[in-house]
């Protein structure tokens, strides 16, 4: 197929070899253009009363601003993905799929780029400052289940330190998650707290707030 579209996903010069066999379908091999990246995997489906679906598949030097997640902050944000992952949903119809998808994966990222705000100086401030973040590379790993995208953890280094990044995203798109930069070098900040940011909201325009945490000391 030159085209195939599935929900918000268009998957280009998609190539697969199938199989169907009484009420199961068996695509291997599938190769398809993504976001400027390559996808493979391979899915197996069982029409029975209840139909189930099961797909292993991986993403190469995904353009994540192309992504129909991240679309609408093309402007401001830049990096590629790539990622390896499992997939299970069973059930007929958009909610049924949705609601029982699970699954699990591990996410790389390379030369990540936002624009507009200086995430780490931010964090060591306490205030917003603008100006550009970049993160060299970056893995985590994450799972799907009731409804919604788990981050279990994803870190983003950088030459002035680590960025982590963990929470949820639900398929409706509104975010929790928590953010923690780790400096490297010195770089003055007092000693009995830690800053956090807390990131919550709609996905297009989440509202970001720090928080802070006193350090825990040796033997609490």
């Amino acid at each position: 197929m030159d085209e195939l579209t599935i929900e918000r996903i268009r998957l280009q010069q998609f190539r697969a070899q199938a199989k169907l066999d009484a009420l199961k379908l068996r695509l291997q091999d599938v190769q398809a253009q993504w976001c400027g990246g390559e996808v493979k995997g391979a899915l197996e489906a069982g029409f029975s009363a209840k139909p189930r679906y099961q797909m292993s598949a991986s993403f190469e030097r995904v353009a994540i601003a192309q992504t129909p997640w991240l679309a609408q902050l093309s402007s401001r944000l830049a990096g590629l993905a790539s990622a390896n992952f499992e997939l299970r949903a069973a059930g007929v119809g958009h909610d049924a799929l949705l609601g029982s998808l699970e699954g699990k994966g591990e996410i790389r990222l390379a030369n990540v780029e936002l624009r507009g705000w200086d995430v780490a100086g931010t964090l060591a401030l306490g205030e917003w400052k603008t100006g550009t973040s970049h993160w060299a590379a970056g893995d985590g790993t994450f799972h799907l289940s009731d409804g919604g995208f788990e981050l279990n953890g994803l870190r983003l280094t950088s030459a002035s330190g680590d960025f982590l990044l963990k929470g949820s995203v639900s398929f409706s798109e509104n975010t929790d998650l928590t953010a923690e930069s780790r400096v490297a070098g010195r770089i003055a900040r007092p000693q009995n707290t830690i800053r956090f940011m807390q990131i919550s909201g709609p996905l297009a325009e989440p509202k970001v707030s720090l928080q802070k945490a006193a350090a825990q000391q040796p033997g609490d």
